[in-house]
């Protein structure tokens, strides 16, 4: 007969070993460097992406917010080159911020996908390293608790297929313990459950036992 699975140890994954939230953070950060911004995406007064650039009439580029400031504090001269303009007028730049809109939308696309890569594998993990938790509560369990072969014959006859699955994975009922006493035992609760029609009890005592 097949090992019983509950003989069978987790893989070895852990939510350690897993991406947590810094982590998620940290492979955020290294994601968006790969898409490093243009630099004539920023503003040459903010430093910042712009959001609404246009130009003067040297045809520099700037948000419109910083070089509207630019001149309401008096200044006559371009930011970028020092030279007095000659008119104040501001041209919107469209293609170049359709540009950097398109550009956004690409880059929290790619967030978007790290972020649901990396949570996935954190709650993956997080999932295995509780179950391999409560194998070892339940395998510690069965272990210190008093099991006769009878158990197994009630739980057969009530057709209880995961109590039999934990009873099989008493040392009573494994490898070199199991003795022919013990295996008439399993033979008459398989009996007893194909009897009463309990077809997953039936498969679970054949599974379980060696």
């Amino acid at each position: 007969m097949a090992s019983s699975s509950q003989d069978q140890r987790p893989a070895d994954v852990s939510a350690d070993a897993a991406a947590g939230p810094d982590e998620v953070a940290r492979e955020v950060a290294l994601a968006m460097d790969l898409v490093p911004v243009p630099y004539d995406f920023r503003c040459p007064i903010t430093r910042d992406i712009m959001q609404d650039p246009v130009a003067t009439i040297d045809g520099y580029v700037y948000e419109r917010s910083a070089i509207q400031q630019w001149f309401q504090q008096g200044n006559r001269r371009s930011p970028c080159t020092g030279l007095a303009l000659p008119a104040l007028t501001l041209t919107p730049n469209t293609p170049l911020k359709r540009a950097i809109e398109e550009y956004i939308r690409m880059r929290l696309s790619l967030q978007c996908r790290v972020l649901d890569m990396k949570s996935l594998q954190y709650l993956v993990a997080t999932l295995a390293k509780e179950l391999q938790l409560k194998s070892t509560l339940v395998h510690s369990r069965l272990t210190n608790v008093p099991v006769t072969a009878d158990d197994l014959i009630e739980a057969a006859r009530a057709g209880d297929a995961s109590r039999c699955q934990e009873l099989l994975a008493h040392p009573l009922f494994r490898g070199t313990a199991l003795r022919t006493p013990l295996r008439t035992t399993l033979r008459t609760a398989w009996r007893i459950a194909a009897a009463q029609g309990f077809a997953g009890v039936c498969f679970t005592i054949l599974e379980g036992a060696d």
